[in-house]
């Protein structure tokens, strides 16, 4: 879209000026399915709010690939898996310590924080063993790792947390991940675990765009 052109006086105003003015301004759907009916086609730029009363409530751009928030800004959470009741003991070698896993899809040009966070407690002394909780692809393929020493019990564990800034390509796919843990230093079994105020989590947050336009 360029400048709207200048109504001159004397002239009606023509239905395809009155058409271009109504897609400048913020329409207002129900649903994105309403919204994308009405704009099959949308030109680059275009705004709505979409009134749902569910995830999709709120405003939307079209950026010339995708209705989407503003580009400019965080968009916030996208995806997590919380386990506040996972207990996984006897670990030596390194295993997953979830069945559960996170999926989901990064949009290129986009900045990611990603969190994993565990308790982890072994059988021997804190000062001599040490864990390794690692965020995984589904082969096993380490994305990052937190370590650190493991509490004396599992009524005391330590906490063993980490967190990086994860960068969405060009062509980005749909990723799953899950955590895996190991012994890293000492001769004793570790356990890793989860609790209500300090759940075993991935969690991963758009914190806003990288240099480079919208894809």
């Amino acid at each position: 879209m360029t400048k709207t052109v200048d109504v001159v006086a004397g002239q009606n105003t023509l239905a395809a000026w009155g058409n271009e003015i109504r897609d400048r301004t913020i329409q207002v759907f129900a649903t994105t399915t309403e919204r994308d009916s009405a704009y099959p086609i949308p030109n680059r730029g275009q705004c709505c709010y979409v009134a749902s009363n569910d995830l999709n409530e709120g405003f939307w751009t079209y950026d010339g690939t995708a209705w989407r928030p503003p580009w400019n800004t965080a968009w916030g959470y996208w995806a997590g898996l919380i386990d506040t009741s996972a207990n996984y003991t006897g670990v030596v070698a390194e295993q997953d310590v979830t069945a559960s896993s996170v999926s989901w899809t990064p949009v290129p040009n986009r900045r990611y924080q990603v969190d994993i966070q565990a308790r982890v407690a072994t059988t021997g002394s804190a000062f001599e063993e040490s864990a390794i909780l690692a965020l995984t692809d589904m082969s096993n393929s380490w994305v990052f790792v937190a370590e650190g020493l493991a509490g004396v019990s599992t009524s005391w564990p330590n906490r063993i947390a980490s967190k990086r800034v994860y960068t969405a390509s060009l062509g980005s796919t749909p990723l799953q991940w899950k955590l895996r843990g190991k012994r890293n230093v000492g001769t004793n079994t570790m356990a890793f675990t989860g609790s209500s105020i300090t759940p075993m989590l991935i969690e991963i947050r758009d914190i806003g765009p990288l240099t480079g336009a919208p894809s």
